[in-house]
């Protein structure tokens, strides 16, 4: 009787911590992609939120990084859609497609042998996989012409570059190379340790910024 008790009190605290990491990086998703920033003609705009969808992606698997992303992206959105005016119609396109861009990352990187490698390389197919779905869903609702001026989302690639450091920096910092090694998937009270309390502050913190994310948007 103890035992199930213990085995059900774990798998209650791994629940939960779960939910937090999802509550935590949702939001640090959503506030990248509410710091829209104007780029020129024909580039329209660019947010840092592809950074993360690069480093969850990689870090935390397909599985994590999918519904991590589409909460993120919605939430952003939804931001710039309610107090600045974007079309509506940018919603679904977008959490649909940077939703499956993490996926595809996630599932392309390669945990065995030159892992490194893979990884970067599963970032340039996201990246391109984001471009293809946009000309695509672009040509299709406003025409050739958008759907060309759109080809310059490629322009996300070079997120890759801070992606990659981030990734170390976190891998070195936590000292874990994959975090769904313990994420739903493993056991391990070493690397619960070293996330649970960054993990309480960056609750606090990320949720005070995506309050005062619109703020922002409008100083931007």
């Amino acid at each position: 009787m103890s035992e199930s008790k213990s085995y059900s009190n774990s798998t209650l605290e791994s629940t939960a911590f779960l939910i937090a990491q999802i509550a935590i990086l949702s939001s640090l998703v959503a506030f990248l992609k509410i710091l829209t920033i104007p780029m020129p003609i024909p580039l329209g705009s660019i947010d840092a939120s592809s950074v993360l969808i690069f480093a969850i992606a990689i870090l935390y698997g397909p599985s994590f990084a999918t519904p991590v992303i589409c909460i993120g992206q919605f939430v952003g959105l939804l931001y710039l859609t309610a107090l600045f005016g974007f079309p509506a119609v940018f919603i679904p396109g977008i959490v649909a497609v940077r939703g499956a861009e993490a996926f595809i990352v996630g599932k392309l990187r390669h945990k065995n042998g030159n892992s490194g490698k893979w990884e970067i390389f599963a970032m340039i197919i996201g990246a391109l996989w984001e471009t293809g779905a946009f000309v695509l869903a672009d040509t299709y609702l406003f025409g050739p012409g958008f759907g060309l001026i759109v080809a310059f989302t490629i322009i996300d690639a070079i997120w890759i570059i801070p992606a990659v450091g981030c990734i170390a920096a976190l891998r070195r910092i936590f000292e874990a190379k994959y975090f769904d090694d313990y994420f739903g998937f493993a056991d391990n009270e070493q690397l619960k340790k070293k996330l649970l309390y960054p993990s309480l502050v960056a609750i606090i913190i990320s949720w005070i910024l995506i309050i005062l994310a619109p703020l922002a948007g409008i100083l931007l």
